[in-house]
Parts: structure tokens; sequence; C-alpha cells
């Protein structure tokens, strides 16, 4: 049996077990640590009821751990053994829909009943063992996995996912160039992430928006490389960005924040002409009403939406954490299976004075 934590309703979640199944093909993995994002906690509090099946669900979708068990062919192919420690991407690609062909298979649409992601598969799907809050998750064939580097620990390991989507961000997609001035807005994880990938890749300015109510997230993202970080709940950040880039503004502005739509709006104030805007942050289906699209088309502003990262970015992600752990300093907490709704709540900010950044669970930890 293998013990787990799922969501079973809105706001409840309840520790069960499992059985672990006899394996054919892909792989059995010891779950050590889990990352939790802010897309766990709108699962959490039942926002995904259209988009994704319905049922008891094992949440986790930021996976590392041991194999412990591993057929001969997926082994080859993942290029893993039993023992080795691997971070498990979250999207599962069928391989053989339009999508995968063209290497964007974070948009797979080749399963027939449902998105197929760890984390987010009900537990009445087969085995059940579908997320990483649980003592092993089983490892469906066609999935994506990335061996850590030796000496790697599993809690740093835990970043790949934020600081995959850092690099695709802030770096691959706006094609920053060494020297190129960057704004984040959204001081969360995944800001934070952006932050990092940029200075590693050689940004010349970095300025970071986020609230006062987040100033330890704000001093984080001065600690990973930002030379400005704007409380824009007292500062203009259009002025902060004007006076750190010498009137020059932002060749690449990044929006990582949440529901929020002002952000967008400030985004194109802050680029400069010909510059590139990444939306990553999700809005919960609100409009960002007085968008000047004129004003977009005359300056050619590029704007990209962001979904999530990809096997290059992970793998840029990974070698970034073996020479530099530093993102690993703001893991704020870690918490057992048992505590799982308690650190959600953390993480949703609804814990008074928690001052969470990364928060994780790990299955094998006692309450």
């Amino acid at each position: 049996m293998v013990r787990a934590a799922a969501v079973v309703g809105p706001g409840a979640v309840e520790v069960i077990d499992l059985d672990l199944p006899e394996l054919s093909v892909g792989a059995v993995v010891r779950v050590e640590i889990c990352g939790l994002c802010g897309t766990d906690v709108e699962q959490f509090h039942g926002r995904f009821e259209t988009r994704w099946p319905a049922g008891p669900v094992v949440p986790g979708h930021e996976i590392v751990g041991v194999i412990e068990e591993i057929d001969a062919s997926t082994s080859a192919r993942w290029r893993v053994s039993v023992g080795d420690r691997v971070a498990v991407e979250p999207n599962i690609p069928c391989g053989t829909c339009a999508r995968c062909l063209e290497g964007a298979y974070v948009s797979c649409t080749g399963w027939p009943n449902h998105p197929m992601a760890y984390g987010f598969i009900p537990v009445s799907h087969e085995h059940g063992l579908w997320g990483g809050w649980a003592e092993h998750v089983v490892l469906h064939p066609s999935s994506a996995v990335h061996r850590v580097p030796d000496g790697m620990d599993a809690g740093t390991a835990s970043l790949f996912n934020a600081l995959g989507a850092g690099y695709r961000w802030a770096v691959t997609m706006p094609r920053l160039q060494v020297g190129q001035n960057v704004v984040v807005t959204g001081a969360g994880q995944r800001g934070l992430a952006c932050v990092a990938a940029a200075r590693a890749a050689g940004a010349g300015s970095i300025v970071v928006s986020g609230l006062g109510t987040d100033r330890h997230k704000l001093d984080a993202a001065r600690a990973l490389g930002a030379d400005v970080a704007v409380d824009v709940s007292c500062d203009d950040l259009v002025e902060a960005v004007a006076e750190a880039t010498r009137g020059e503004m932002a060749d690449v502005v990044v929006d990582s924040s949440s529901g929020s739509t002002e952000p967008v709006l400030q985004a194109i104030e802050c680029v400069r002409d010909a510059g590139t805007i990444v939306l990553a942050g999700l809005k919960g289906g609100r409009l960002a009403d007085g968008v000047p699209v004129d004003d977009i088309v005359l300056r050619g502003i590029s704007l990209l939406g962001a979904r999530s990262a990809d096997w290059s970015a992970y793998e840029q992600a990974l070698r970034h954490l073996s020479a530099d752990a530093t993102l690993a300093r703001f893991r704020t907490h870690e918490l057992s299976l048992d505590d799982a709704a308690q650190a959600l709540r953390i993480l949703g900010g609804e814990v008074p004075d928690a001052e969470a950044i990364f928060v994780s669970i790990a299955p094998g930890m006692t309450a």
C-alpha cells in the first residue's frame, strides 16, 4: 500500500491508501519531494472543475524521486536506471498528435479523455498514483524524465520546474541577448526564477515588481540578481524602469503575476519600441481593459503567450542548479503528507507571517 494525500473536494484533503500495481511498462518512483505552486492552490480551492475531470485527485506535478522499478525498454529510452534520482516533467505527451510532433508537447491533444499531466488525473483512472503527493508515483512510459545531476540533493532539484519556466519565459522565448534590459512583473516563484535565469543569461538591468506585502519576495529578487525591486503599492513601476535603464526602457518584459490585469498595461508602458512582452501569468478569466492596441501595432511590440516549460528549459534549469544553488536558499517550507492542506494554505498566503516562497511536500516525512 502507498500513502497519498488526495484533494477530495474544494478545500478538503484526505490521506488515503492506494495499491502499488505490478509494473509492466514505465517506472515506479519513490517520491522524495514535490514542489508546490499557485496551480496547486487553485486546484485545492476547486477552481479547475471545468477544465479537469471531477473526483478525488492526488495532486503534485513538481516531482523529484528515485527510480525503484523500471522496464528495460523505458530504461533504455529515458537513459536512466534503478537508483537514479529523476525530475519528472508534469505533462505526459502522447508522442503522436500534431502538437507533439511539432515539439509543442505541453499542448498535447492526443489523449482521448482528458489532459494527461501528473497531479491532475483522478484516482479513479487506472492505479490512481498520478501525483507527487504520494510515497510512490507510477510513471507512464511516455513521460519526460530528467536525470538529476550527481551530487544534487532532492530539495535543490525540486526547483527545476519553476526555474525551467524562468529560462523559457525570460530567456528562450524572448530571445534575450547579453546586456538587454529585463522587467519582471510579479515576485512569486516563477517571477524569481525569471530573475535568476535572466541574470545567468547575462541580462543588463533587471527590474522586478511586487506588492509591499511580499517584501520578503522582493528581497529575494535582489539576492537573485535584480538591480531594482519596486513595491508597486507605493512606487511607480514605469518611472523606476525609465530610471534604471536611463530612458531606454526594457527589451523584455515578463508578466508572471496572477489575477490582476494591471501588470499587462504596465508591461506595455515599460517595454521599448520593437521590444517583447511575454505573458505568463493567468488572470482567472479577467479581461485586460484599456489595452492600447494601436500603440502595440505602431510601436512594433511583440506579445508572446507562455505556457509551461519544455525539455531544453528543464535541462537548463538543472545545469543552473548544479552550478549555482542560490535559488535553494528560498525553500522556506517543507511539510509532510499529513500537513498537505496546511502547506497549501501557507503558499496561498492564508497563514499570517509565514513569508512563504518555495513550499514543498516530502512524502517520507512524518508529521
